[in-house]
């Protein structure tokens, strides 16, 4: 059910209304708290009974986090580097808002 909340917390028009800061920290919350699940599923009667389960679930859970590592880090990293992307100016916007201006192909 969190899990829903924080889906509609993301949507367009509800993230138009709230600041950024609190949806961040939601999100950033969310995480936190399926970390904590993670490591209390295993020792629950459902899982811990039986070898495969706990070997398909710490497998089920290495491959999201291999995946979200691949794309959130090493795809973006990898693409910048092959179109040669580099920072030239950054410009102030505002008090608190910066702004980069990369060059490259893009």
């Amino acid at each position: 059910m969190l899990l829903i909340a924080v889906g509609g917390a993301s949507a367009r028009a509800v993230r138009r209304r709230v600041r950024h800061e609190t949806w961040r920290a939601l999100h950033l919350l969310t995480r936190l708290g399926a970390a904590l699940a993670y490591a209390h599923q295993p020792a629950g009667p459902d899982i811990a009974g039986s070898v495969l389960a706990v070997w398909v679930w710490a497998m089920l859970h290495t491959t999201v986090a291999v995946l979200l590592l691949w794309y959130r880090a090493v795809v973006p990293v990898r693409q910048a580097l092959r179109h040669g992307l580099r920072v030239v100016e950054v410009r102030r916007r505002g008090r608190t808002f910066m702004r980069p201006r990369p060059t490259g192909c893009p």
